[in-house]
């Protein structure tokens, strides 16, 4: 690696403590980070938007390369796990570092060609056509900082292609409506039959949540909530509908953000996304019928139950009032969904389930052609889950027949369930 000297003229030395998060995915991103001391762990949201833990970054290597050569916001969340310190290296000074570094520049390019390649052999196992890789890319040849930036780029532009296939499409691609709810359009948060829980969480919860401040992306004011530290958090069990169950701590308690200004309700995956359109006056808090005066959470580390149901509904709110993207209305449905099967709300789970399902099969009808395999095999797992829970154990049946005859599918494991999950269903009653 380069003197630490040279680095030093270049960027600025950052500690990060344990479990300490150095930015989430979606974030906006001006810096790269040179690991010099500690691991960090590179973490995504997967499809049904539980965090997983994909890969880690130790000293000597860097992360947070693709915001700085391409400006797009992050590709996945940093972790400090361990403490350690990292250089941070802003857009201004990366074109420096590739000069007077070129080892560090060798590495980037050897780096980003190698996942560009990557990638491109994904697409292809997964069933996809994709475009012929450019003979450029199948050589790292460059002259100088100006070149080097030029190759990155596109470099880095040919993995945002290939994650692009290899991933849900984006919901902020989706369009938002044209004529939002007015105001004097009230729309009741809480559905009639709702009865109040009044369970609390008495979990000291700090050691798995930090605090965050956004940007609210629709009224454009700063507020805080906190957010699940992934690298603390412990699996216990996953099951096939894609939910995972953490040791000692509910992640569906904490996973909603509400604004304390405008009342905008989002999960935290989204909640900081950068939107394309940017109109804070399409919506307000004086849209909803709220008679519970919810305007957040109470206490930053403890949530009720309560609190949480009433976010989701919140959130449902406000995506009927902002969106027409069905997956984030399915993913927040099936999240109620969970809550009300873990307290036996069972008209309550049912009506859950039924809309959650609803919108899974308007997501798969729009888009179908463009689902990474994995990803439609986890789908039809989780709708055929959701029709158990209906009572429709035939439709049930199809979903689990077609993840068992699914091509291009790399989790043997998964699919193994999933022929088993059918067997199973073979033998229920209708």
């Amino acid at each position: 690696m380069a003197d630490i000297a040279l680095l030093k003229q270049l960027g600025r030395i950052v500690n990060f403590t344990e479990n300490q998060t150095v930015f989430m995915q979606n974030d906006e991103g001006d810096n790269m980070f040179i690991v010099l001391k500690g691991t960090f762990g590179v973490y995504i949201n997967s499809f049904s938007s539980f965090p997983i833990r994909i890969a880690e970054v130790r000293q000597g290597s860097f992360f947070g390369e693709m915001s700085v050569i391409d400006g797009w916001p992050r590709s996945a969340t940093i972790i400090a796990e361990e403490d350690g310190a990292a250089l941070a290296v802003d857009e201004d000074n990366f074109s420096l570092l590739l000069d007077k570094a070129p080892d560090i520049a060798d590495s980037i390019l050897n780096t980003l060609r190698s996942r560009a390649l990557s990638t491109t052999e994904s697409v292809k196992k997964a069933g996809k056509k994709v475009p012929i890789l450019p003979p450029l890319l199948k050589t790292v040849n460059h002259r100088n900082a100006k070149g080097s930036a030029s190759f990155m780029a596109t470099l880095a532009t040919r993995i945002r292609e290939m994650n692009a296939l290899l991933t849900s499409p984006e919901e902020s691609e989706l369009p938002r409506k044209e004529n939002p709810v007015r105001a004097e359009d009230a729309i009741q948060l809480l559905p009639d039959a709702y009865v109040p829980f009044n369970i609390s969480d008495d979990n000291d919860n700090r050691s798995m949540l930090q605090i965050k401040k956004y940007i609210c992306p629709y009224c454009g004011n700063e507020t805080q909530s906190p957010v699940p530290v992934f690298s603390a958090l412990k699996p216990q069990s996953t099951a096939l509908d894609g939910r995972i169950i953490y040791k000692g701590f509910d992640i569906l308690l904490y996973t909603n953000i509400v604004c304390h200004i405008c009342n905008y309700a989002d999960s935290y995956q989204e909640f900081g996304r950068p939107r394309s359109h940017h109109t804070p006056t399409d919506f307000t808090g004086n849209q909803f019928n709220n008679t519970e005066n919810f305007t957040g959470f109470l206490n930053m580390h403890s949530h009720t139950l309560d609190e949480a149901i009433k976010s989701y509904y919140l959130n449902i709110a406000c995506l009927t009032a902002t969106t027409e993207s069905p997956l984030r209305f399915a993913k927040a449905w099936i999240r109620l969904y969970w809550l009300y099967s873990d307290h036996n709300r069972g008209t309550l789970k049912r009506e859950c389930a039924q809309r959650a399902l609803h919108y899974y099969k308007r997501y798969l009808g729009i888009s179908g052609d463009t689902i990474a395999a994995n990803d439609l095999l986890r789908l039809n797992a989780a709708m055929g889950e959701l029709c158990i829970a209906i009572g429709d154990n035939e439709t049930a049946k199809g979903h689990y027949n077609n993840n068992t005859n699914m091509k291009g599918v790399s989790d043997d494991d998964f699919v193994k369930k999933c022929k088993t999950r059918l067997n199973e269903i073979k033998r229920m009653k209708n």
